[in-house]
């Protein structure tokens, strides 16, 4: 009688696991897709790009300080709690915040949303080269497919509406690097015991504060105060959506691995262009839908054969 009871366990507990991890990545790719309509809104109202990246690490991050203390939970302010806080807030924040940002008053939104989708590509290539994750061939093969729907926007002529558009969505590449540099940095070096919640607001607050030497080189600083245009309106969505997300995302980071929850870049190309077609009025053509189909079944693929990083 035991043996049937524990085949059984073993049959559908991954499921179980999975669901809730799943659903997370669903609503933050929902969450952070919308991110891209209100930037757009920012940009084209005149907001600084380093202004808005300042406000979506440091602005997001004040909130989830200030329910830290309110919990009562610690937020270690150690040596190397302050580098991890620097280093993760340097390539989640600083770098990829001001490369999309500034890019985004180039470029449509569907591209800029989709530069995020080479995000797993980088992380899987680096925790392969550190050996934090073991090479599948059906995880592989999911994100090729991805790298191929990635393709199908980027290489057709009718993709990009000026061929001198090419340099800035390289520019939104190198933020893909940075963020897939951050997804393995924190499921490898994050210091023992720390909470999500910690981990969270040193890391938007960090990210902020380094992007301030670019606020006041180029005098891109946005005030808040009022009265308020749309862009302040976007400014508090994308920081409301921001500090909520940033929680869910290193916390499934810690609990899912670092290239399970970089599948999180499918879903936010997906919703990004979603939300675009609502509220800009956007058109694609087969080419983009196809590549969005690809797109979500490299999530799939990954998904199915994820296993917890250490």
């Amino acid at each position: 009688m035991t043996a049937p009871a524990a085949t059984a366990t073993v049959t559908h507990a991954p499921w179980r696991r999975l669901a809730v991890p799943l659903l997370l990545l669903l609503v933050m790719g929902a969450c952070w897709g919308g991110s891209f309509s209100l930037l757009h809104v920012a940009r084209f109202d005149g907001a600084s790009g380093f202004g808005l990246a300042f406000w979506e690490g440091f602005g997001s991050g004040v909130p989830l300080l200030l329910l830290l203390v309110l919990l009562r939970e610690r937020f270690p302010l150690d040596l190397h709690s302050l580098r991890f806080y620097a280093l993760s807030g340097l390539t989640g924040i600083t770098i990829p915040a001001s490369t999309l940002f500034v890019a985004a008053l180039y470029l449509p939104t569907g591209i800029v949303a989709m530069s995020n989708a080479l995000v797993p590509m980088v992380t899987y290539a680096i925790a392969l080269a550190i050996r934090l994750e073991r090479f599948a061939s059906l995880r592989a093969l999911g994100l090729v497919a991805g790298l191929v729907g990635v393709l199908l926007v980027l290489l057709p002529e009718a993709s990009l509406p000026e061929p001198g558009m090419a340099h800035w969505a390289l520019l939104c590449f190198s933020a893909a690097i940075a963020y897939g540099v951050q997804n393995v940095y924190v499921a490898r070096d994050t210091p023992p015991g720390m909470s999500a919640l910690a981990m969270s607001a040193g890391t938007l607050l960090g990210g902020g504060i380094l992007v301030l030497p670019l606020i006041v080189a180029t005098d891109g600083f946005v005030s808040l105060l009022p009265p308020w245009q749309p862009a302040h309106y976007a400014i508090m969505g994308m920081m409301a959506i921001n500090s909520s997300c940033t929680v869910g995302f290193l916390w499934l980071i810690r609990t899912a691995g670092a290239v399970f929850t970089s599948q999180t870049a499918y879903l936010v190309v997906l919703f990004g262009m979603l939300w675009g077609m609502l509220f800009f009025g956007d058109r694609h053509s087969g080419w983009i839908w196809a590549a969005l189909l690809l797109m979500v079944a490299g999530v799939l693929l990954v998904s199915l054969r994820q296993r917890k990083a250490p």
